[in-house]
């Protein structure tokens, strides 16, 4: 079994269908939108401080949703309230709305 394999056998059994389409959601959300704000920079460096001071990736924002808003926060100060509100608008316009709700309340605290 490759390793490719047993991640998926992993993630399959840890996260049901649903959630995980929901985390690469809001992975590809804030991805997309740090990367139209701000571009590559703006993206490496959330990923290095989430790195750094988390031990996490874009991807594991979903679960601990804190992790993102405070180096946002750290990283762009003032500016972060406007970035959060940009992924907001963006999950709530996909068709499912109340499952992002969760991950868009969190990020407002």
């Amino acid at each position: 079994m490759s390793i490719l394999e047993k991640n998926h056998d992993y993630y399959s059994k840890q996260y049901p269908y649903k959630d995980r389409m929901k985390k690469a959601l809001v992975c590809f959300t804030i991805e997309q939108t740090l990367l139209e704000i701000g571009g590559v920079r703006m993206l490496s460096a959330v990923d290095k401080v989430l790195e750094q001071k988390y031990q996490c990736k874009i991807i594991d924002c979903y679960e601990n949703p804190q992790f993102f808003h405070e180096t946002i926060k750290y990283l762009f100060q003032d500016l972060h309230t406007n970035i959060i509100k940009k992924i907001n608008d963006r999950l709530e316009d996909f068709i499912y709305p109340e499952q992002n709700l969760e991950f868009i309340e969190k990020t407002q605290k």
